[in-house]
């Protein structure tokens, strides 16, 4: 996340001033996704994350309890993981 970092100046006060300002400015959602240029990207990955690891607790329980169908929501799954490492791994800029 070093993308995220700001240059602060040499005064404490008006650094901490910066710090203070910018953490209104970005709300607790902001805080947690980082800034509108690294957003898209964070919340890529939260959805990376969170779908790897359903996909991943499908073929557990699909296993577990051989009844329960669990093609369709494993392909589902599987469409958003590999659409998200598209968007992740893709080129973000347009000719």
């Amino acid at each position: 996340m070093a993308g995220n970092r700001i240059q602060l100046p040499e005064n404490t006060e008006l650094a901490s001033q910066l710090i203070t300002e910018q953490s209104k400015e970005r709300g607790f959602i902001g805080q947690l996704v980082g800034t509108k240029e690294h957003a898209p990207t964070n919340i890529a990955a939260i959805v990376l994350l969170l779908s790897l690891i359903a996909l991943i607790a499908t073929f557990f329980v699909g296993a577990a309890y051989p009844v329960w169908e669990l093609g369709n929501a494993q392909t589902a799954l599987g469409t958003i993981v590999t659409t998200t490492i598209g968007y992740l791994f893709g080129r973000h800029t347009s000719s």
